[in-house]
């Protein structure tokens, strides 16, 4: 399924039948934390509500619960289908109930999901997928219909029109055979799509099933920052990209192996006949050795990389999505390793997946429960060592948990959308307590404070009108404010980047690359950003008194925002070696450990007493 199918202005309406009051919730929370669509839910307890809906409205999806009040069963299907033969179904069922979700299938519900390992992913994409079969389905049947009427009219007219009812003949099974390659294909690679995929997984797993000397395994592969890509150059080239890579991985695999599409920038391998998982690695080491030689789009290079999720005991499985859902989840965990480029499956990375999900729900509820803290990291001028403001940092105490790392939870955040409500409380948060120090302390008036800006807030149209609201209810002035972006989100978008702040400029709020050094900068978007400072990240700081290399690119960062006129910011600084060569080398302001640790309110109010 193409990733541009659903853009996120898209609204879809969503009638749910579900008597359960927690699942309720759940579901709705789930939808509600999509950020690829907004779903309108209209919630019924009954079936027969349920009917009297689909009477009065247009819904683009059914989730249908099996067990109602006043109805059970595959019946429920049936009577649902009936009101509205047009609409996807997607049952919902409990663990123990998988069979019932299967023959729900059978009565054409589109997909079963169950309840206890449903996610907001895997709800929000069966959504699409379901969707997307239907109006397959209804535009499959609705060209067989209008085909089989003109072979109707052809064949009344048989004996004055033979020779043209042969040549419709014809047209037929022309058109019944390229719907039929549509059905298993995917239209730009023309590799096989992933229903065929799945089908061609539950095939060998019937054959493992009889055979327990036969072994095989699959892999499934994503383009890494393929949405950057297409930004950057543009829709058709990285249509291109996609052909060419399709191509590539057919000359890669054996005779024996199948590859498919699964949707977007994801396609996954079926290693057939294989004694053991070695053949699927082997074949993730020569995808990786191959993409190390550029492709060729009209004079351009484009080098990509990918992540490769490996399954390798799979004749352990009863389905073919339930080998795709762990292969994603391998996937997954070697997109989030900077050390390795494939991941096999495994029972760790199972319980990772679990203790992630735990974490995304403790998320959830960490404002209702008033757990985030702010503390405030000194910065000090490297020059005369005076203290000129704090930088922000975000804390969670788990009520239960204690301590739980940004790192940890932050990229959760972002990928659940919190981050944006979890920017606008540090935001807040933080103005209030500068104006709180302001008050009572003159010298607090000219600090600034900075604070993190993340990349969904930086493609929020509204930021800046946002940002000056929080400004005028706090009273605190632009001038006291510093946004530190990493260098990574600001090149994700470089154009819009510019536009946004220089809005933001506007309120006289100074604007900090963050990290830098660790991201792919263009000098010419460098000097084309409105920023005032760039901060050099701590992983050079951390090593420039021991490796020359690292020292060298501290040297050439500061002569480099020099030469733009910015100042630098140096991070990490752990030692007094580490301090003196910043120094030496007209570094002007920094923090780290060695100057002082991230602070409490308290602690971090003595700096002004």
């Amino acid at each position: 399924m193409s990733n541009q199918l659903y853009p996120s202005s898209i609204t879809l309406n969503v009638l749910l039948i579900e008597d359960n009051p927690g699942d309720v919730f759940l579901i709705l929370e789930m939808l509600r934390l999509a950020n690829t669509t907004k779903f309108i839910v209209t919630q019924v307890e009954r079936l027969e509500e349920g009917l009297t809906q689909l009477q009065k409205h247009k819904f683009e999806v059914i989730l249908l619960d099996l067990n109602l009040p006043d109805s059970r069963g595959i019946e429920t299907v049936i009577s649902i289908n009936q009101q509205a033969p047009h609409t996807p179904i997607i049952v919902l069922t409990v663990i123990n109930s998988k069979e019932l979700g299967i023959e729900a299938v059978r009565e054409k519900a589109q997909d079963f999901l169950i309840k206890e390992q449903v996610s907001t992913a895997f709800l929000v994409r069966s959504i699409y997928y379901a969707i997307e079969r239907k109006h397959s389905e209804t535009e499959i049947l609705s060209q067989k219909q209008q085909l089989e009427q003109r072979i109707a009219i052809q064949i009344q007219e048989l004996n004055q029109l033979q020779q043209e009812l042969n040549h419709l003949i014809h047209q037929r099974q022309n058109i019944e055979e390229e719907l039929l390659y549509n059905a298993s294909h995917d239209s730009l690679t023309n590799l096989q799509n992933r229903a065929w995929f799945i089908e061609q997984l539950s095939h060998v797993l019937e054959i493992a099933k009889r055979d327990a000397t036969y072994f095989f395994s699959i892999l499934l592969i994503d383009i890494n920052r393929f949405q950057v890509l297409n930004a950057s150059l543009g829709y058709p080239t990285g249509d291109q990209i996609l052909i060419q890579f399709a191509n590539l991985l057919k000359t890669i695999i054996r005779t024996e192996d199948s590859v498919a599409r699964c949707g977007g920038d994801e396609f996954a391998i079926l290693v057939e006949n294989s004694k053991s998982c070695e053949e699927g690695i082997r074949l993730a080491q020569r995808i990786q050795e191959t993409l190390q030689s550029p492709f060729h789009f009209d004079q351009q290079e484009v080098i990509i990389s990918v992540s490769i999720g490996i399954v390798c005991d799979c004749n352990v499985y009863e389905s073919g999505e339930n080998i795709l859902r762990d292969a994603h989840l391998a996937m997954r965990e070697a997109k989030e390793s900077s050390q390795v480029d494939y991941a096999i499956f495994n029972q760790d990375i199972h319980s990772y997946t679990l203790k992630r999900l735990e974490l995304e729900q403790d998320l959830q509820q960490s404002f209702k429960r008033q757990e985030f803290l702010l503390y405030y990291q000194p910065i000090i001028s490297l020059t005369n060592q005076k203290f000129v403001g704090f930088e922000t940092l975000l804390r969670w105490q788990h009520t239960q948990k204690g301590f739980i790392s940004p790192g940890q939870f932050i990229p959760i955040a972002e990928e659940t959308g919190l981050i944006v409500e979890i920017d606008d409380w540090v935001f807040t948060n933080a103005c209030l307590q500068l104006k709180a120090w302001q008050e009572n302390f003159p010298q607090a008036r000219d600090i600034v404070l900075s604070i993190n800006l993340s990349a969904r807030q930086l493609n929020d149209s509204s930021l800046t009108n946002k940002i000056q609201q929080i400004l005028t209810k706090t009273q605190v002035s632009g001038k006291n404010i510093k946004l530190e972006i990493t260098e990574t989100t600001l090149m994700e978008n470089a154009v819009k980047a510019v536009e946004i702040l220089s809005e933001l400029q506007q309120l006289n709020i100074k604007l900090s690359m963050d990290d830098f050094g660790t991201g792919y900068s263009s000098l010419s978007y460098l000097q084309r950003l409105p920023l005032n400072s760039l901060k050099i990240d701590r992983s050079f700081v951390n090593q420039m008194d021991n490796s020359q290399e690292d020292l060298e690119i501290v040297r050439a960062i500061i002569s480099l925002a020099h030469t733009l006129e910015m100042e630098l910011i140096a991070e990490g600084i752990e030692t007094a070696a580490q301090l003196d060569i910043l120094q030496s080398l007209g570094c002007e302001y920094g923090q780290g450990y060695f100057l002082s640790y991230p602070l409490k309110v308290e602690d971090a109010t003595a700096y002004f007493e």
